[in-house]
């Protein structure tokens, strides 16, 4: 328990000096276990109040600062004997003859106690008492009739002073100045009532109310003081000023609101991520199983050099969280299950596990970003997001070429990513050589194509709260493709197909039927997809196709 003394000087005429201690506890529970009754008692000490006529008017304020959530609990006393009785009877003015007195004798007075010899019209310190002095003090109540707090424990000195007895009545002068002028204060004729053992079981109160209630009070100043809480503030002025003075159908709340799910921590991931902060999003999940490489850093925003070696998922949402501690973000890291890519019996378990994570984190988000860098580990995520009627959006990139894309939702007949193609996705990867696999893009591209995909999904998030047609971020595109070489950008719209092997009705029905069981059939084997799409019927009354390679369409 600590004590910290509180000297605060009088500066109007009507202001009492008050001495006053903090008490300072350790614990929230010393702060609720202290004796709330006798730690008042040993705050009002009527001895040697001639000289120290301070004591009369202390006060205190238990406390408990939690420096940890800046969150602080403190309860005002100031203690006053509630034993003694009175009531004023025939007040009269003060003689004309006092008033210059009182504002010359302004150091007696201040103190808040004193003595009047109205013999010899001067003012005196309560130490220099001879029995015929009548007592004053300083009035600090506003309110005429209704006298302040400390005139409680005056009078118990009046009376220990004087040797009173219950029933006696005594003259009390209380002195109202207002500025300069005393002409208010008036003489009260006080008579006194108390039980004979007053003084040794003085009965104390003094505990301020809560609402009306004995309760302790509560500041929280996160706001002034918790870091992350200042930096929440400063991080949202530019979103607010934005909508007031651009953009009024805006919705803040929204966003902090909305969770946001990013398969692949790679070029798009990263800037994806530092572009939904800028929005305002507060929740983020971030999927991915690879490692950062040496080479990483450079294009991809969330890590640096001694992150190399760890894992992507985890470190980027750490780096989220040191660029703004007021995000939510967690790192998964998981294999995606992709169709062509078998498992063998020492990692069916693994899988499973994975998968399952998976579709927990698309159960429980509301937007699901697909940017990693094979075509069949996007497969899995637009089957489960067309299943659970989730905003997913798509990013790919080219060498000097982008395409975003949204898929359509159950009130939509919007294509997704696999809806224009005829081939089912497999193993991108195989008989591939090493600058095969790489990533070979111009590096604006992966900024302008992240920047697209949350700015279309901040458009579908406010359009689908029945905003008007037009709103201010535009009527959002279901797909957006562009050309750097060109300077070209269109934006295509293609309706579902009805044998997609990602978002058709038969698919998703398998998967609702089937689960983890279709998965791991699908990724022993990716042609089922194409009997259960019906893609293989379709094949069969066409000749000469051409099977597509997706090698301009990466990560």
């Amino acid at each position: 328990m600590s004590f910290f003394t509180i000297r605060y000087p009088a500066t109007y005429y009507n202001q009492l000096s008050v001495k006053g201690e903090i008490i300072s506890t350790s614990s929230l529970e010393e702060f609720k276990n202290l004796d709330k009754n006798s730690l008042i008692g040993e705050y009002l000490c009527l001895e040697n109040t001639e000289k120290k006529p301070e004591s009369l008017k202390t006060f205190f304020i238990l406390s408990y600062p939690d420096l940890k959530s800046y969150t602080f609990t403190y309860w005002f006393a100031f203690p006053a004997i509630s034993s003694i009785k009175f009531s004023y009877m025939s007040p009269s003015p003060v003689p004309e003859s006092l008033l210059p007195v009182f504002e010359a004798s302004k150091e007696i007075w201040k103190f808040g106690f004193f003595l009047v010899d109205l013999t010899t019209c001067t003012l005196k310190p309560l130490e220099e008492n001879t029995g015929s002095e009548i007592f004053g003090y300083l009035e600090p109540s506003g309110i005429d009739s209704v006298p302040g707090w400390v005139i409680r424990n005056y009078l118990a000195y009046i009376i220990k002073a004087r040797k009173l007895q219950s029933g006696d009545e005594i003259k009390l002068l209380s002195l109202l100045p207002k500025k300069s002028e005393f002409s208010e204060s008036r003489i009260y004729l006080i008579k006194l009532e108390f039980p004979d053992d007053w003084e040794s079981h003085p009965k104390i109160l003094g505990w301020e109310r809560n609402e009306n209630k004995l309760l302790p009070r509560m500041v929280d100043l996160k706001s002034n003081l918790d870091p992350v809480t200042l930096s929440e503030s400063f991080v949202d002025f530019n979103l607010k000023l934005m909508k007031w003075r651009l953009f009024p159908e805006f919705d803040l709340d929204l966003m902090h609101e909305v969770k946001v799910c990013i398969l692949g921590a790679g070029t798009l991931g990263c800037n994806v991520a530092r572009t939904l902060m800028g929005w305002g999003v507060r929740h983020i999940s971030i999927v991915d199983s690879g490692k950062v490489s040496y080479s990483n850093p450079v294009r991809q925003s969330l890590y640096t050099y001694k992150d190399s070696g760890k894992g992507k998922a985890i470190t980027a949402a750490d780096s989220l969280k040191n660029i703004f501690p007021g995000v939510e973000a967690k790192g998964y890291d998981i294999h995606i299950p992709m169709p062509g890519h078998p498992t063998s019996p020492s990692t069916v378990e693994k899988v499973k596990q994975d998968f399952h994570t998976l579709e927990e984190l698309i159960k429980t988000h509301d937007v699901i970003f697909l940017l990693t860098d094979t075509r069949e580990s996007r497969w899995a995520p637009t089957m489960l997001g067309a299943a659970y009627d989730k905003i997913v959006i798509n990013a790919a990139l080219g060498f000097d070429s982008y395409v975003v894309l949204r898929h359509g939702r159950s009130t939509e007949d919007l294509g997704c990513y696999f809806c224009t193609d005829v081939v089912v996705p497999g193993d991108s990867t195989q008989d591939r050589t090493l600058d095969q696999q790489c990533t070979v893009t111009r590096p604006g591209v992966s900024m302008i194509a992240a920047s697209l995909a949350v700015e279309l999904m901040a458009a579908v998030l406010h359009v689908g709260k029945g905003l008007s047609k037009n709103p201010t971020l535009g009527a959002p595109p279901h797909s957006l493709r562009g050309w750097l070489s060109s300077s070209q950008h269109i934006s295509p719209m293609f309706a579902r197909f009805t044998n997609c092997s990602g978002c058709s009705e038969k698919v998703v029905g398998a998967y609702k039927d089937e689960g983890i069981e279709l998965i791991l059939r699908v990724l022993g084997d990716s042609s089922y997809l194409e009997i259960l799409s019906g893609l293989d019927k379709l094949k069969e009354g066409l000749e000469g196709i051409v099977e597509l390679d997706d090698t301009e369409e990466s990560d």
